[in-house]
């Protein structure tokens, strides 16, 4: 609830409680005052606000740096010479558009646009240089890096995908999933395990995943988010079926759901135990 803007009298730097008079800052008692006294003013709470937001935009920015990986501010340390895709040089791509890991003692770069490219062509990724799978510490700060910037809306591929046909959006969607289930530990587990799932039964696999959600927000009371997943769940059984494919349908519900928690894992854990019980 908005409150007035004014301190509670003319010795203290507490602020008033009353509410505003609707139309003005201040509430009835300080709207008739000639000079009120600015709570914000009394108490500098301008120069906390700025301070506050430079300590978050440091640690914003030096969190994406430590996801770029090696060589971000020392690009003399890349292996490489020139970038995959753009064929630019290590020092023309940007700090927080920089991607980099380290194999075989050698540190290879990427503009993080090229190696998301990677990222979404395979259900294990490779370094395109050597034909090495990413380690998994790698495919994390990838997956974050990923995250981020569609959470920011920032441009994850150079150039939009060509149109793909149903069957391969199919596969694309589950590989997408499999992904973040390989990374988190389930490695037995292949797009085509839940393409050939019956599509009733697929039915049946959101019903237990709605449960699932249901019992992971039981332990995280303070999180509202998973009783949002669970009413997720619902409204897809209610549509199922009726907008799409239910394979892209109950894909793409799984990959928003990935995508927007933090920890991964306990929904990684549902997903097995809801395939477990079919």
């Amino acid at each position: 609830m908005n409150t007035c803007l004014s301190c509670k009298n003319k010795t203290s730097i507490e602020r008033c409680k009353l509410a505003p008079i609707t139309g003005l800052a201040f509430c009835g008692v300080h709207a008739r005052s000639k000079n009120p006294r600015i709570w914000s003013v009394v108490n500098d709470v301008d120069k906390y606000a700025v301070r506050i937001s430079k300590v978050w935009r440091g640690y914003r920015v030096r969190r994406l740096l430590k996801l770029a990986g090696p060589g971000v501010l020392k690009r003399s340390a890349c292996h490489n010479e020139e970038e995959l895709v753009l064929l630019e040089d290590a020092r023309s791509v940007h700090p927080l558009n920089y991607f980099a890991f380290e194999e075989g003692g050698k540190v290879w770069w990427f503009d993080v646009r090229s190696i998301i490219g990677c990222l979404n062509s395979a259900l294990v990724p490779i370094n395109p240089y050597t034909r090495q799978p990413l380690g998994i510490d790698t495919r994390f700060r990838l997956r974050m890096l990923y995250k981020y910037r569609i959470n920011n809306r920032l441009p994850t591929v150079h150039e939009a995908a060509p149109r793909r046909s149903i069957q391969d959006l199919i596969q694309y969607q589950w590989m997408r999933v499999c992904q973040i289930l390989h990374e988190n530990g389930f490695e037995d587990l292949h797009p085509n395990t839940f393409v050939s799932i019956p599509s009733m039964t697929l039915y049946y696999f959101l019903m237990l995943m709605r449960e699932e959600m249901f019992e992971i927000a039981k332990t995280h009371l303070k999180c509202s988010r998973y009783r949002r997943f669970a009413s997720m769940m619902r409204r897809e059984m209610e549509t199922f079926g009726l907008v799409s494919s239910p394979y892209i349908q109950v894909a793409t519900s799984l990959i928003i759901i990935l995508n927007d928690v933090g920890d991964v894992f306990p929904v990684c854990a549902a997903i097995v135990r809801s395939l477990g019980r079919l």
